[in-house]
């Protein structure tokens, strides 16, 4: 199982020419060093010191499972039938293999039941949970109100990950202090053909609630994190008023709300996040107007850090959209945050990018960047083609 896992994450990259290789899909997934836990005085992959955790992290055959789970890994699943399988054989492969896996289909249409099930190929550790169709947040909440383990992680349907990522979360959860409830690592993006295009970045190390509103929910997607599962004890589950940004306003009220507020941001690459194609502009448009509640909500609670540096990023981000009322009220928060600050940081520069373009300037990029991806997405599938 392994090495078919290592096989549909890497074989991509072999098809691909060293020139473009080169600059398009060198990260690639890092083999974790096996470790030795009688002899770790620091955990070896995040250079943190051991903290007074509780949650042993021994690595364990994949396959092997203890009375109890340590992780419940929970897929929320509609319509993914062409990739639900890639989701499960990474969950099947996890060198951790103290899990129970709960994939809650929401009402799906095609066939994505059969594949479930087909993957799922009888393994004890794995369960189907069938429910009428009513949004990823309740399959979430559906997820975790029946979770058994005291550690929880959400893979999407359509996303796969690394045969490590659970093993090495857990374990760089376990040399943090009990006051860390979230582990969280970066991303490879890919396309539907699961050809790799570019990457999602956070900054390594600690993050509070300040922290998460400055940089504009670092963790990028949900497939990313690792929780305790007090934090949903301390705060509840996934939001159902808001139709976007649910996992952004669920890490808010964790890093408020939580009796363990932190995060930490881990360096590696162990998640593929799957781009799809869709309405692209209608997707923005209903992440804005959630992302405005909850800024509402939450920026008037930061202590540490200037409250204008929480629209930095949602500034950039609003140009994608079409509300210049919007636009314009972000950007000028924004830049109240001071030309020192936007200059030093990346998100930063892009504002003063889009002012120096211009209303019309700033039109024609926002067109150019909304086709973008489609135009990666054909450029790579153009590439793999021409070489086969």
């Amino acid at each position: 199982m392994q090495a078919a896992t290592d096989e549909l994450i890497d074989g991509n990259a072999r098809c691909i020419p060293d020139s473009v290789r080169r600059r398009f899909v060198t990260i690639r997934f890092r083999t974790v060093p096996e470790m030795r836990p009688e002899r770790m005085s620091a955990c070896p992959y995040c250079d943190v010191r051991p903290g007074t955790g509780s949650i042993p992290s021994p690595p364990v055959a994949s396959g092997d499972m203890a009375d109890e789970p340590l992780v419940t890994v929970i897929t929320p699943a509609y319509n993914v039938g062409p990739f639900i399988r890639e989701a499960i054989e990474s969950v099947k492969a996890q060198t951790e293999g103290r899990f129970e896996y709960l994939v809650v289909d929401d009402g799906s249409t095609d066939d994505t039941v059969s594949e479930i099930l087909a993957a799922f190929d009888g393994d004890p550790r794995m369960r189907l949970i069938q429910n009428d169709h009513q949004g990823g947040s309740q399959a979430r909440n559906t997820g975790i109100q029946q979770a058994k383990a005291p550690l929880i992680s959400f893979l999407d349907g359509d996303d796969r990950w690394h045969r490590d990522k659970l093993r090495h979360q857990i374990d760089v959860l376990n040399h943090l202090g009990p006051e860390y409830g979230v582990v969280f690592s970066r991303s490879r993006l890919i396309t539907e053909d699961g050809l790799v295009i570019g990457v999602q970045n956070a900054r390594p190390g600690r993050h509070d609630m300040d922290d998460l509103l400055a940089e504009n929910c670092p963790a990028r997607n949900g497939s990313s994190l690792l929780f305790r599962k007090s934090c949903f004890d301390d705060v509840g589950y996934f939001s159902e008023e808001y139709t976007s940004a649910t996992d952004f306003d669920l890490e808010l009220r964790i890093a408020h709300g939580s009796a363990t507020p932190l995060y930490w941001a881990d360096k590696r690459y162990l998640i593929d996040y799957r781009l799809r194609g869709g309405q692209v502009s209608r997707a923005i448009e209903r992440r804005l107007l959630a992302v405005e509640k909850i800024l509402a909500n939450y920026v008037p609670l930061m202590t540490r850090l200037p409250q204008s540096y929480a629209y930095v990023d949602h500034a950039v981000f609003a140009h994608r959209g079409d509300d210049a009322e919007r636009i314009e009220r972000w950007s000028d928060l924004a830049r109240s945050s001071g030309l020192p600050y936007l200059i030093r940081t990346g998100p930063g520069r892009k504002l003063l990018g889009w002012r120096l373009l211009g209303p019309q300037g700033s039109a024609v990029y926002r067109t150019v960047t909304t086709r973008s991806l489609g135009v990666a997405r054909a450029g790579a599938r153009w590439v793999a083609d021409r070489i086969r």
